[in-house]
């Protein structure tokens, strides 16, 4: 006969590996869409560095892993919990449309494990 304690014990292991949690990692990436070349300033918790795209050059910028989060992500987060600050130019010119909003970057939901964030630079930000 087995101690009754086993079946508790076995039924708290049972939940705990049941209600698991999932690292997702999520990639920022950008598009020049402009006629010209542009740089592109980003500064993050592990790096402050700049970028230069070509016309028509898509990058990732950042990559990032937001640790254990609840099952069915990837999940939509602020933009701005990522990016410290960012900064797009075109010659003299600087970006004025808010960059660390999500309204200007598009959410894609790649598969179970990984998203992008995903944003078009075209002259009209200048």
């Amino acid at each position: 006969m087995k101690p009754w304690y086993l079946k508790f014990i076995f039924a708290f292991l049972l939940m705990a590996f049941s209600s698991c949690e999932h690292g997702y990692s999520y990639n920022y990436i950008i598009t020049n869409a402009t006629e010209t070349t542009i740089a592109v300033y980003i500064k993050t918790f592990s790096q402050d560095t700049t970028f230069t795209f070509l016309p028509g050059q898509t990058k990732n910028i950042y990559s990032t892993f937001h640790g254990m989060e609840g099952i069915g992500g990837p999940f939509l987060s602020q933009v701005k919990f990522d990016l410290d600050s960012i900064a797009i130019k075109k010659g003299k010119s600087i970006g004025f449309r808010d960059y660390r909003s999500n309204k200007s970057w598009k959410f894609d939901k790649k598969d179970k494990i990984k998203a992008e964030y995903k944003l078009i630079v075209t002259d009209s930000d200048f």
